[in-house]
């Protein structure tokens, strides 16, 4: 009776409400912390939980309401009341009103003076509105209505109620129409007839709503919180909510599950259960929210707007934001530097970390936004259709709509112009006047849209999935049908003109077939995956770790994975006797076919990662940094990783090493190397000038130099004199034109044209749509290639040699086919299995810590471990190892020596080789990758083309790009030109001279290479090799049960066989009268090659883990560092110019340029020769005498003695 209320909620939430008769005020405690309160005076107050306040206070004699926000703004809002009109305003401080009238007249102005009124008309019972914008809209009391936009479009629809149905029907003039129903239920038709239905139904006892819709999918929510989807394969996933936590749980139908609680804490784990988990803190005193990820990311959002964000590398970035009252605009501020504005009125300024600014504003009269640069470019866009630009130069290009034609036509500043039409069609004209069209024609009645270009090429797809293209050069026609489903089997099947189909079940499994009679299968059930190939090859892989594989020519692999719960290790054994196993503590055995056995685990004694070698080496990586290698003999070596320090006067990283020697790399792009001796070298960026013309010109180290022109077109002149040249036409397409004679052409309907240095033309369109969409390349020579939007590829060639990849839509697996007996088999976990056409296997397996365990067929191994750290060893034994650093900075260490520094951003890697020389690879703000050696050389990477440039000591360069089919096309120096496709393997070179050099791939998948003098050279995917000789005679290399037999030309054979411990044993076999090496046998588990000569003679070669090579003979010993440099008798250097200088025992000396064109040779007793390549031949000077060796004759000539 005091006016006091309370509630308890079922969460047991209790609010309650007091009335205060001194105040006149209703007071109100909420459950979440937050209060209010109303008073008769008409005043009102709330506040939240974390003591924002917000009060609204009432002044009789003004009429008019102050409302005072948190954040500090304040509204006042203005009441009276007009008795002659009946009509009520209220008016706003920013300047805004509105109008209410008794007669059923509103309307509304804003703070820019714009109104919108609403009059109604009880003769006709419609209520009109004109709004600001010149657009009309009218509602009538029958459920009719209409709408007529400010550009004179109207639609209209009509509204009926049947009582009988409880329906509620809208019928639009597009000839849609949508139905709602009081028991649910509804449905709604488009505009071209395609109908959607429902039906909803509330079930008292469980408490839950379902509805069910005509596309098979269902969805269900009940009163506890829990909910059900279920979509139109029959998957279901579903959600439930736990009170006494506070958590939602959700289980999809792949397995993965997630949960998010209102303490904002949460996870998520994907099919294969890998989990990632986050929680969430609320700072009262602050007004800060804070996020934690399980992987060190965290980020901050704070009520004022600040907030602050930190990668797993604990790098951080932090911003402010204040409100100014004034202005009424908010300004968000980054460390950075760069800043961004936006205030009430609608203008937005922006400035960015290099200086660069921007202003934005809204005219309300034109209805147009304005954007101005501080570069002085500009742009406008209007709300009639009507777009401008002009750029940093003053060139204007303008896009006008048309309404009544539905057309907007664009003319650029340069004359030529483009229209693009909502019927689809278009055109396409260039500053001469060439035009380019397409139309776009869609049947209702079929629900097809085809899509013809005026080079003759059409494009169809389909309401129903069906389609087709049609190629504009050979009239070929590519087809594929609707999409069927069996409701007896509840599977879906589609169908393509080339006899391949693909069918999926409601059950999740799927079956796929190939136009040359290949299968691929997923069973839901058994949770396995079968590949047929066409060639008798098959694969399994199942869920549970198990599978098999079985090659063209018989042979078959078995492997099964158990898990141990006592041990926590998983155990994987193949039939070829090796064993692969990885327990939860991260530790990890495998032991080969041989009985071979490497071994990783964690010291937790040391903190060290150990790795133990089956020879008895040892190598390991601690948590401090520091690493080791101990050899077979006990030999131990160690290191540490380079310091870094940032100096933020200069803006320079350097890394610091500890044998004195440091990197440094600079925000302006510049590096500096010091070596050991504080000898430094040092990079700088290119330099960029803009030109009178307004074209700007970038000058390289190399001697290279780029010209960008105004329009965008673009000359690249090498120092060789070479080029490349970029442009585009008139109507739009993209042109590359290279000095070899090689043009690439990207159209502006996305089809593409590459003709190559030898004249031959290839083309790229794209057919179908959606995820049936594809890109095909038909090349001169008959070969296509399609790239499907769902991963899917097939390469054929003309003769005949195919290959194929296939994406299982269940379980994302890819799986490439080749002619040759190829399978590649890679999984979304990262897991991978390549088997190679001789039977051997390279296999990439998870342990249960997310590490990737790769073992290739030729014995090499790597573990790539979850952290991003990873261990490399080659079947000789040498390894590498990679480490994150605390900075996020990766440091890689190599057995022989060699190290390599990669920043965190990855934007500088530093490469160093045990004699000092380094590689210092920089990524430019734009992509490009250069790399800078310690001779002088240069190598740039341009990701933008694809082009790659090679500049060596001497000046001379060598390029290669890659097209947008995958073709690689390489130039070097002397004028050659090399082309090579990946798909297929071939390659064709052409010397300078013209001398040319080809491969092509026969359909059984060997391949076919013609040497430049003729010779013919026909290589089988086993590796089976024949040699046939300009004169006729032959050479072959055929495969053995154990290894390679090869004949050579002479008559001489050499026998190529694998010993029971992997050793690789070669005996030789020569013809009468020639000699050499007898036997061979190489041991990779000792590191040790034992040379037999044909006299008689032994050899031993020992290869240390450090690179360094040591050669025992009958006249000594000879040890070879990791450099190359012979250590004792015969010492070898590289000097500061490049050259190579080479002392022995004797004094003798030799000396070689760093471009190999100039060796000098003195011996101890002073006689000395000269011997220098020229383009003709070869000079040598010996005690002042010259010989000439011209390339062209089999006799050199001395200018003393004439010919000799």
């Amino acid at each position: 009776d005091d006016g006091s209320s309370w509630n308890v909620n079922e969460q047991g939430g209790r609010s309650e409400s007091t009335y205060d008769e001194e105040t006149g005020c209703s007071i109100s405690v909420n459950d979440d912390g937050s209060t209010g309160g109303w008073c008769e005076d008409g005043s009102n107050w709330w506040e939240d939980a974390s003591g924002n306040r917000q009060e609204s206070s009432y002044d009789e004699e003004t009429g008019c309401y102050t409302e005072s926000r948190w954040d500090g703004s304040v509204e006042t809002r203005c009441e009276s009341y007009d008795e002659a009109t009946g009509c009520n305003t209220s008016t706003y401080s920013d300047g805004s009103s509105s109008v209410w009238c008794e007669d059923g007249y509103n309307s509304w102005t804003d703070e820019f003076g714009n109104t919108s009124e609403t009059a109604y008309d009880e003769e006709t019972g419609c209520s009109t509105t004109k709004n600001s914008d010149g657009s009309t809209d009218v509602w009538c009391d029958d459920g009719t209505g209409s709408r007529i936009d400010q550009f004179g479009n109207e639609e209209n629809w009509n509204q009926q109620y049947d009582e009988e149905t409880g329906c509620s029907t809208t019928t639009r003039s597009d000839g849609s129409e949508d139905t709602w129903c009081e028991d649910g239920s509804g449905s709604y038709t488009d505009e071209y007839g395609r109908t959607e239905s429902w039906m909803s139904s509330y079930d008292e006892s469980t408490g839950c709503t379902t509805e069910e819709r005509s596309d098979g999918t269902q969805n269900m929510w009940c009163d506890d919180g829990s909910n059900m989807w279920t979509d139109e394969f029959g998957n279901t996933s579903e959600t439930s909510y736990d009170e006494e936590t506070g958590c939602s749980f959700t289980t999809n139908w792949d397995g993965s599950t997630n949960s998010w609680c209102e303490d904002g804490s949460g996870s998520w784990t994907d099919a294969n259960g890998n989990t990632q988990s986050w929680s969430e803190v609320y700072d009262e005193e602050t007004g800060c929210r804070t996020n934690t990820y399980d992987s060190g990311m965290s980020d901050t959002w704070c009520e004022d707007g600040s907030g602050s964000r930190t990668d797993e590398f604990g790098r951080t970035e932090s911003w402010t934001q204040v409100w100014d009252e004034e202005t009424g605009c908010t300004t968000e501020t980054r460390e950075n530097g760069s800043s961004n504005t936006w205030c009430d009125d609608g203008t937005n300024t922006w400035a960015d970390e290099f200086g660069n600014t921007g202003n934005s504003t809204y005219d309300q009269a034109t209805g147009c936004s304005v954007e101005t640069r501080s570069d002085g470019s500009s742009s406008k866009w209007c709300d009639d259709g009507t777009n401008e630009w002009t750029d940093e130069f003053g060139n204007t290009s303008v896009s006008l709509y048309n309404h009544e034609t539905g057309c907007s036509v664009t003319t650029n500043w340069d004359g030529s112009s483009n229209t693009w039409c909502e019927d689809g069609s278009g055109s396409w004209t260039d500053v001469n006047g060439n035009e380019q069209f397409w139309n776009e024609v869609r049947d209702d009645e079929t629900g097809c849209t085809t899509q013809t270009y005026s080079d003759n090429s059409t494009n169809v797809w389909c309401e129903d999935g069906s389609g087709s293209w049609t190629d504009p050069h050979s009239g070929e026609t590519i087809s594929w049908s609707a999409s069927v489903y069996d409701e007896e089997t509840g599977c879906t099947t589609e169908e393509r003109s080339d006899g391949s189909t693909n069918t999926w079940c409601d059950d999740g499994s799927n079956f796929w077939t190939n136009a040359d009679g290949s299968t691929s299968t997923w069973d839901q059930a058994t949770g396995c995956s079968e590949t047929f190939n066409a060639d008798g090859s098959s694969n399994t892989w199942c869920e549970d770790g198990t599978g098999s594989w079985t090659s063209a020519d018989g042979y078959h692999e078995e492997w099964t994975s158990t898990y141990d719960e006592e041990s926590g290790c998983t155990t994987e054994e193949r039939t070829d006797g090796s064993m692969n196993v990885w327990c939860e503590d991260g530790s990890s055995t495998w032991i080969g076919p041989d009985g071979s056995e490497h071994r990783s685990f964690y010291d937790e004694e040391t903190g060290c990662q150990v790795d133990e070698h089956d020879d008895g080496s040892k190598s390991g990586w601690c948590e401090d940094g520091t690493g080791w290698w101990q050899d077979a003999d006990g030999v131990q070596e160690s290191w540490a990783p380079p310091v870094y320090s940032y100096d933020e006067v200069t803006g320079c990283s350097t890394d610091s090493y500890d044998d004195g020697s440091s990197f440094t790399w600079c925000d302006d792009g510049s590096t500096v190397w010091t070596d050991v001796d504080g000898n430094s070298e040092e990079w700088i960026p290119p330099t960029e000038v803009v030109n009178s013309d307004g074209s700007t010109t970038m000058t390289w180290s190399d001697g290279t130099v780029e010209t960008v022109q105004l329009d965008g077109s673009m000359r690249i002149a090498y120092p060789d004199g070479s080029w490349e040249e970029f442009r585009t036409r008139g109507d739009g397409a993209e042109v590359w034109t290279y000095s070899d004679g090689s043009q690439w052409t990207l159209f502006s309907d996305g089809r593409a044209q590459y003709t190559d240095p030898f004249g031959e033309t290839s083309s790229t369109s794209t057919i179908g749509s959606g995820d049936q969409a594809a890109e095909v390349t038909s090349y001169e020579d008959g070969s296509t290639w399609t790239s499907y939007m769902d991963g899917r590829e097939v390469w054929t060639e003309a003769s005949g040699y195919t290959y194929e990849t296939v994406v299982d839509p269940a379980t994302g697996i890819t799986t490439t086919t080749e002619s040759d007996g190829s399978v590649h088999i890679e999984r979304p976990d990262g897991s991978f299995e390549f088997h190679h056409p001789d039977g051997t296997v390279d296999v990439g397996s998870l342990n249960e810590g997310g590490d990737l365990v790769i073992r290739n067929a030729d014995g090499s191994t790597e573990l790539v471990r979850a952290d991003g750290t990873s261990t490399w060893s080659d079947e000789w034994g040498n390894t590498y190892t990679t480490v994150i650093e605390e900075d996020g900075s990766r440091f890689t260490i190599h057995s022989d020596g060699w190290e390599e520094t990669e920043s965190a951003d990855g934007s500088v890697v530093v490469r160093t080789s045990p004699s000092g020389d380094t590689e210092t690879e920089t990524t430019l703000a734009d992509g490009t990758e250069l790399i800078v050696y310690s001779d002088g050389s240069e190598e740039r990477f341009d990701p933008e083309t694809g082009r790659t440039t090679f500049t060596d000591a001497s000046g001379a360069v060598y390029k290669t790009r890659e097209q947008a089919d995958g073709t690689i096309v390489s130039s070097d120096a002397d004028g050659g030109v090399t082309e090579f496709n990946p798909k297929t393997k071939v390659t064709t070179h052409v010397e300078g001279d013209g001398g040319e050099q080809g491969t092509t791939r026969l359909s059984d998948g060997s391949t076919r290479t013609v040497l430049l003098d003729g010779t013919e050279i026909v290589t089988a995917p086993n590796g089976a090799q024949s040699v046939t000789h300009p004169d006729g005679t032959g050479t072959s290399v055929a495969i053995t049960t154990d290894g390679k037999l090869i004949e050579s030309q002479d008559g001489s054979t050499t026998r190529l066989s694998t010993g029971d411990a992997g050793e690789l044993q070669v005996a030789y076999d020569y013809v009468e009268g020639a000699g050499g090496i007898a036997s061979l046998i190489t041991s990779p588990e000792d590191g040790t090659i034992d040379v037999v000569m044909a006299n008689g003679e032994e050899l031993v070669v020992t290869m240390g883990a450090d690179g360094s090579m040591t050669v025992e003979s009958p006249f000594g010993t000879r040890t070879f560092d990791s450099a190359g440099a012979v250590m004792g008798a015969v010492s070898t250097r590289t000097t500061t110019e490049g050259s190579t200088e080479v002392t022995s025992e004797s004094g003798a000396t030799s000396s070689i340029s760093s471009d190999g064109l100039t060796m000098t040779v003195e011996s101890s007793d002073g006689t000395s020769a000269v011997s220098t390549k020229t383009s003709n031949g070869v000079t040598v000077e010996v005690d002042g005498v010259t010989y000439t060796y011209d390339f062209a004759s089999e006799t050199a000539e001395s200018p003393d003695e004439g010919s000799g």
